[in-house]
C-alpha cells in the first residue's frame, strides 16, 4: 500500500483508518529499505536510523524534476567508478550539476595515484612521478589515473612537492605549464640527476 498523507480524516471510520495508517507504517518501513514496519531502521523517537537508497536507472533520476536551487539526494551507478555513488543535485558556479560525492579511484600509473569528488562540487586528483634532469617531465591527468572524469575548465595551479631521502638533492621539479588535461613540470638542473615528487591538483 502506499503512503497515504491525508489520514485520518475526522469523518473516517476507526474501522477504515486503522488499516490506512497501518499501510502507512509499513510504507515507512519500505521507505527506510524494510518492509517490516518494526525494522530497526526505524526509530521510535526520531525518526530512522538509516536510509536505503535504491539504485536509479538514470542520472538525475527520471521524475525527480528538483526544483531551481533545491538539494536532491539519490543512488545511481557511476561511469567512472563502476559502482553505485551518492549523487547529489546541486547548484553550482557552473549551474545544476548531478554530482557523485563518494566517487573515487585509487591507483593508476603509480599506487600514490588517485582522484575524488569533493562535497562541494570539486575534484581532486594526485599521483608521484619521477623528473630526469635536463628535461620535462609531462603529467596526462586521463594517463596517470585512468577512469578519472577530468577537470572541466582551466584547474588550479598543480602543487609539486620534491621527495628528499636526505641525500644530496641535484634538481627540483617547477611547474613550467598546465591546463585542465595536464601539466607540465622541468628540472632546475642543467645535467644529471632525477627527482622524485609528488602532484596535487584541485579543480572543476
Amino acid at each position: 500500500m502506499a503512503y497515504n498523507a491525508l489520514i485520518p480524516q475526522s469523518t473516517d471510520q476507526l474501522s477504515i483508518s486503522q488499516g490506512q495508517i497501518l499501510g502507512n507504517f509499513t510504507a515507512l518501513g519500505a521507505i527506510a529499505g524494510n518492509a517490516n514496519n518494526s525494522s530497526a531502521s526505524l526509530n521510535t523517537n526520531s525518526g530512522f536510523n538509516w536510509l536505503y537508497l535504491p539504485v536509479q536507472g538514470s542520472i538525475p533520476p527520471v521524475g525527480s524534476a528538483f526544483a531551481a536551487g533545491q538539494i536532491g539526494m539519490y543512488s545511481a551507478l557511476n561511469a567512472s567508478t563502476g559502482v553505485n555513488e551518492l549523487y547529489i543535485n546541486k547548484t553550482t558556479s557552473l549551474g545544476v550539476v548531478q554530482l557523485p560525492m563518494t566517487g573515487y579511484v585509487l591507483g593508476g600509473t603509480n599506487a600514490a595515484n588517485g582522484w575524488c569528488y569533493l562535497p562541494c562540487g570539486l575534484k581532486m586528483a594526485w599521483g608521484r612521478a619521477t623528473l630526469a634532469a635536463p628535461g620535462l617531465f609531462t603529467v596526462v591527468y586521463a594517463t596517470e589515473i585512468p577512469s578519472f572524469p577530468g577537470f572541466t575548465t582551466q584547474t588550479s595551479a598543480p602543487q609539486l612537492t620534491r621527495i628528499s631521502s636526505g641525500a644530496t638533492i641535484t634538481t627540483t621539479p617547477f611547474l613550467q605549464s598546465f591546463t585542465n588535461l595536464q601539466f607540465v613540470a622541468r628540472s632546475s638542473a642543467a645535467i644529471g640527476g632525477t627527482a622524485d615528487f609528488t602532484w596535487f591538483v584541485v579543480g572543476l
